[in-house]
């Protein structure tokens, strides 16, 4: 999902039609996205759970085991802002551009308080 999201971003800052004349705000919200998903998938290479806030709500002191549906039903990811410190703290990777990852976020939260 991540690669189709950057394709996508990339296709969308390329190419520019009548009728798509807001795709220059698509292509940074996908580049968000992608991002996203990539930190994601490199912090759940190091445990899959990791990419979870709260996870000791998932425990009622009943179950042996977290649920797939349960926390499917209930889990909560952290929040874009968070992934670098979490993808630092999990595998000693700090990004290598911060200020570039703060521009994006930045910029996808504008629009996205723009059109939401």
């Amino acid at each position: 999902m991540a690669k189709g999201a950057l394709a996508q971003a990339n296709m969308h800052s390329t190419f520019a039609d009548p009728g798509n004349e807001h795709w220059d705000f698509i292509c940074v919200l996908n580049t968000a996205h992608a991002g996203e998903l990539f930190l994601k998938a490199s912090i759940a290479k190091e445990h899959p759970l990791l990419i979870f806030k709260d996870l000791f709500g998932f425990n009622d002191g009943q179950a042996t085991e977290i649920d797939l549906e349960n926390l499917i039903k209930k889990g909560k990811t952290h929040d874009f802002e968070k992934l670098p410190q979490i993808l630092w703290a999990v595998s000693g990777i700090r990004l290598p551009n911060r200020e570039c990852f703060e521009r994006l976020r930045k910029a996808r939260n504008a629009i996205l308080l723009r059109t939401g």
